[in-house]
Formats: structure tokens, C-alpha cells, sequence
């Protein structure tokens, strides 16, 4: 089983109304540095995640009281990642 990173870059963490925040990025191979479909993004121990699309971008809302949990990505052959407290990993550049 390949044991590849993934790599996330954020472009934009925006409140929006609801009090619901989206974070979009894009899931990225760390070796070939090519884009990454179909991987599974959810928040840990929740019932919220999306799927990243066929170009490697993906879209999540967060609701306010879950922006402190764990971000997960996984797919198969690739190891699981995971960000802590939303709210920090996604303002660091």
C-alpha cells in the first residue's frame, strides 16, 4: 500500500450565515503533486463531510460549534490525514 501523504491547501475560510463556516481547498498528491479525486473529507466522529471532485477541489460547511474538531481525509491506498481545531489549521498559510 502506497504510503503517500496528502497535502491541503486552503484558499478560503469565510463565515457565511448560520453561523456555518466553508472551507474550500484542494487535495493534492505529495509525491507527484497531481490532484487527488474522490477523496472522503468529513469532520471526525460526525455525520459532515463531501467528497473532493474529479480536479481535486472540495467545499465544506462547518457548522459554529464543530469549527474546534478534527478534519479528516482518506481514500484507499492513501494514508488517512487529519487536521486538529479547524479554526487554526485553516488560517495557517
Amino acid at each position: 500500500m502506497p504510503k503517500l501523504l496528502l497535502v491541503l491547501f486552503f484558499f478560503s475560510l469565510h463565515a457565511t450565515t448560520f453561523t456555518q463556516t466553508v472551507i474550500r481547498g484542494v487535495v493534492y498528491d505529495a509525491e507527484t503533486k497531481a490532484p487527488l479525486s474522490y477523496v472522503n473529507i468529513g469532520i471526525k466522529n460526525k455525520n459532515i463531510g463531501t467528497v473532493s471532485r474529479a480536479n481535486g477541489t472540495f467545499s465544506i460547511e462547518i457548522p459554529a460549534q464543530n469549527e474546534v474538531d478534527t478534519l479528516t481525509f482518506s481514500m484507499v491506498g492513501i494514508r488517512k490525514r487529519q487536521l486538529p481545531d479547524l479554526h487554526k489549521s485553516a488560517r495557517q498559510p
